[in-house]
């Protein structure tokens, strides 16, 4: 759910994008640790950003 939140700009429908996640998750083709890495790079880009 966080990460949704995280992307709440870029998600048009949480509730599609979350039916999705767990499609993937049940088909055994989702890991959460892409998506935590991606948020985190996300994070470090636009703090980077801000100190320059």
């Amino acid at each position: 759910m966080a990460a949704i939140l995280q992307r709440s700009a870029e998600v048009k429908s949480p509730g599609g994008y979350l039916r999705g996640l767990t499609a993937k998750a049940r088909a055994g083709n989702y890991s959460i640790g892409p998506q935590i890495m991606a948020l985190w790079k996300k994070q470090k880009t636009a703090n980077d950003k801000q100190v320059s």
